[in-house]
């Protein structure tokens, strides 16, 4: 062999070599991220199958699938309930980008836009499901419009009193997410969901007392007020994660 391409050769395997050992820690740790799956067709059970996988059969209106699973591209397909294994009448597909340490919670409505997705980890950190921390002494909290309702006011109780006074309309894909705080044994919420400046509520959940190390999702969901509910998903979080 010609002695420079066989310098070429052995510097090119060397740096494949040295390529291949300089993995990221992420990767080599198993990156992850977490998925929180909702239905919210009413009247409908359905297949949730995630890169061809069916991860829940049969979830009814309301009903919910967590998943902490690798990195990447992840398609969701949903169907109507079927006994063959992601097979049957699809109602819904999506695909999505799952970063490192991710946290999304992802509702499939009946009408387009058929999907709404919100953020666990940004703009406001609500707690980590992946990767692990340390437990903590707050709570955490979201209200979520993912309702094919048009525009609707959220009102929110505490042990305290019904707020806002002034009502801000709301639509789908809007949301309010804060911290408790240290919440006393005593800290409470309710929240409802009403038409603008009308008395009354179309859907509310029941009253919520806030615990440490937990996340609260208040979730608007429905067609119209005859179906409209508002679901309450809790979920153990710890104070977060540490990201290598």
């Amino acid at each position: 062999m010609h002695t420079f391409r066989k310098a070429v050769l052995i510097t090119s395997m060397a740096a494949l070599a040295l390529s291949a050992l300089a993995v990221p820690t992420t990767a080599a740790n198993g990156a992850k991220g977490t998925l929180g799956i909702v239905n919210g067709i009413p009247g409908q059970r359905v297949d949730i199958c995630l890169n061809g996988r069916e991860i829940k059969s049969r979830v009814g209106y309301g009903g919910k699938k967590s998943k902490v699973t690798n990195t990447g591209f992840k398609t969701i397909k949903i169907f109507k309930a079927d006994p063959r294994t992601c097979r049957g009448t699809k109602l819904a597909q999506k695909t999505y980008l799952l970063g490192y340490g991710d946290d999304f919670t992802i509702v499939v409505n009946k009408k387009a836009p058929k999907w709404v997705k919100f953020d666990n980890k940004v703009p406001r950190f609500l707690g980590s499901i992946w990767p692990l921390g340390v437990l903590g002494p707050d709570a955490y909290v979201a209200v979520r419009h993912a309702a094919d309702l048009g525009t609707v006011a959220m009102r929110i109780s505490t042990e305290y009193a019904w707020s806002p006074s002034a009502e801000a309309p709301w639509v789908e894909g809007d949301e309010h997410a804060w911290t408790g705080y240290n919440p006393p044994a005593t800290a409470n919420y309710m929240v409802a969901a009403a038409r603008p400046d009308k008395p009354g509520a179309i859907a509310r959940s029941g009253a919520v007392y806030l615990k440490p190390s937990r996340r609260y999702e208040f979730i608007l969901l429905g067609t119209w007020t005859g179906n409209a509910k508002m679901i309450v998903w809790k979920r153990y979080v710890t104070a977060g994660g540490q990201i290598l």
